[in-house]
């Protein structure tokens, strides 16, 4: 993901490290200026921009703390629901942790082919 291409628009944020352990609802905000390494963001609700390093989709400051960058909510929820499916599968059978790579619809299909529960999942993205 290249953030240049989305300057002056909403991103959605999931904290990440010791961000995570304070709050992990996600964030939303604008980003306002993307330079080589670092970028401006302001926070909703605010107003004063924060300069934060960036690499790939990751922003981060020091101290392990950082964020994961969204284009949009549903990204967000599709990858929640990537984790907790694949955390159903790696419980009941070894070896199944590897996610990252495989779709959101391909681990439902691996799951209801297993017969596992999968109740829970948010379907918005089907």
């Amino acid at each position: 993901m290249n953030l240049k291409d989305h300057e002056r628009e909403a991103i959605y944020l999931v904290p990440t490290g010791n961000n995570a352990r304070r709050c992990r609802d996600v964030k939303k905000a604008t980003l306002c200026k993307v330079s080589r390494v670092y970028c401006d963001i302001v926070f909703e609700g605010s107003s004063i921009p924060h300069n934060i390093k960036f690499k790939g989709n990751s922003l981060w400051d020091d101290c392990n703390s950082g964020y994961v960058v969204h284009l949009t909510m549903q990204s967000v929820i599709d990858e929640r629901n990537k984790m907790d499916i694949a955390r159903v599968i790696s419980d009941n059978y070894r070896y199944a942790s590897d996610y990252q790579k495989v779709s959101l619809e391909a681990l439902i299909k691996v799951a209801e082919i297993l017969e596992l529960d999968i109740s829970f999942v948010d379907r918005v993205s089907k």
